[in-house]
């Protein structure tokens, strides 16, 4: 018995290994996706485990947004955890909780991290095969697209990928590869900031949280509240003033604007907040 995330024969190829893959391949079995019963007694697990209180409702959140993925259910399960607040809520406490929290899980990075090792894990033909499902392209290479299907990243009969998370992470990936060498990109596993194809300066811990906020909200306006949340956290609601923030986007523009006095990518919109754009 063999378990590798990649068929044998895509992992190493040549005559000292073929008839070694060949005893595997008539039997190759694929695992899919959890049930939603084994989703449910994980989430039950982590709760336990860390003190988390969820409800139906929550239950119902994290095997939406986790679409059945281990990975990704433990990375939202403690995204959702920190916020749940006291055992006893209603469905309007839960909606606002929820909506709070899906804005997160894309700049959050062990969400993101997730993402990034089911995106490595795929051949080059796979991920441009997910770029085209999200991209509507009429022309989809239809082995990389059942390869897709068996590896539970689209779900069969159905052009869905596997969670909004994922889905939301190949979307930008596919704004990426269109525009490797324009606009501004961050590396989240590495830290990495890319403005214009070339490696920006380092930002400091301020000013990365920032940026991840609105790399996380690509073409959406951030609000000062969001900002303050991501930024310095929830208890500065009140203690962050507009001039706090404004100091901050003067020194991350300076660090990833062309021409800061002039900006391109992070630019304002009056009365309503900032936004990070794409060419």
């Amino acid at each position: 018995m063999t378990a590798t995330d990649r068929r044998l024969s895509n992992i190493r190829r040549g005559r000292n290994v073929d008839e070694f893959i060949e005893l595997f391949q008539p039997f190759t079995r694929f695992l899919g996706s959890l049930a939603p019963s084994d989703v449910d007694s994980i989430t039950t697990w982590v709760a336990e485990q860390e003190g988390y209180t969820f409800d139906d409702e929550d239950r119902a959140f994290l095997r939406h947004h986790s679409g059945g993925h281990l990975g990704l259910l433990l990375a939202v399960c403690r995204a959702l955890g920190e916020v749940t607040g006291e055992p006893v809520r209603d469905a309007g406490q839960d909606w606002l909780i929820h909506r709070q929290v899906r804005e997160q899980l894309d700049r959050n990075v062990n969400v993101q991290g997730e993402c990034l090792k089911l995106w490595d894990d795929l051949t080059e033909a796979q991920q441009d095969a997910l770029m085209a499902v999200v991209g509507a392209e009429e022309k989809v290479d239809d082995r990389a697209l059942e390869a897709l299907r068996l590896k539970g990243l689209i779900h069969t009969g159905e052009e869905l990928l596997l969670s909004p998370v994922f889905e939301a992470f190949v979307r930008r990936q596919r704004l990426t590869r269109r525009r490797r060498h324009e606009g501004v990109r961050v590396d989240v596993e590495s830290g990495t900031v890319w403005v214009d194809a070339h490696q920006a300066p380092t930002l400091t811990e301020l000013e990365y949280r920032l940026l991840l906020l609105l790399y996380g909200r690509l073409n959406k306006i951030c609000d000062k509240y969001q900002i303050v949340e991501a930024v310095w956290g929830e208890e500065y609601i009140d203690q962050v003033d507009d001039a706090r923030i404004d100091k901050l986007l003067s020194r991350l523009r300076a660090k990833v604007e062309p021409d800061p006095r002039n900006p391109r990518y992070i630019v304002t919109v009056r009365g309503r907040g900032y936004k990070l754009v794409t060419p």
